[in-house]
């Protein structure tokens, strides 16, 4: 599927660059318990729940979001080695201008936590 192709290509890249920070977001086109998210869930952590984001995150359609198909996905292992990012904030932003609602996200370094 493609969260796994994705979810492998995330893995490569820790290894192909283990000093450097790595974030996917986008579309995924899945629900929070579809398997494929469950599955991303077991190596990358969700953005939106780490956060704490509050609600439920859904950004789809934009002029009356009910689904959450949009998501941010950091390290899992939260030290320098594993990808030192954790989500710090996460908002789905009130905008119509796309057939989504934008989810904005920061993140930060660990050490600056």
């Amino acid at each position: 599927s493609q969260v796994e192709e994705l979810e492998a290509f995330m893995m490569e890249q820790l290894k192909v660059f283990p000093n450097d920070f790595v974030v996917v977001s986008g579309d995924m086109n899945s629900l929070p318990d579809d398997p494929a998210i469950v599955k991303m869930k077991e190596s990358f952590g969700d953005a939106w729940l780490e956060a704490g984001g509050g609600g439920d995150g859904a950004t789809f359609p934009a002029e009356k979001p009910h689904s959450r198909i949009d998501y941010v996905f950091t390290p899992l292992d939260h030290s320098a080695a594993g990808g030192g990012l954790i989500a710090i904030d996460a908002q789905v932003i009130n905008s119509t201008s796309s057939d989504h609602r934008p989810l904005f996200v920061t993140v930060a370094p660990v050490t600056l936590i």
